[in-house]
């Protein structure tokens, strides 16, 4: 995964957001 990026803190919650989808089955 490519989470070191220059807009980090604009993904941050879309990926917090697609993990919890991914442990929420």
């Amino acid at each position: 995964m490519a989470l070191v990026i220059e807009g980090e803190e604009r993904i941050a919650a879309p990926v917090e957001k697609v993990w919890d989808a991914l442990n929420d089955p």
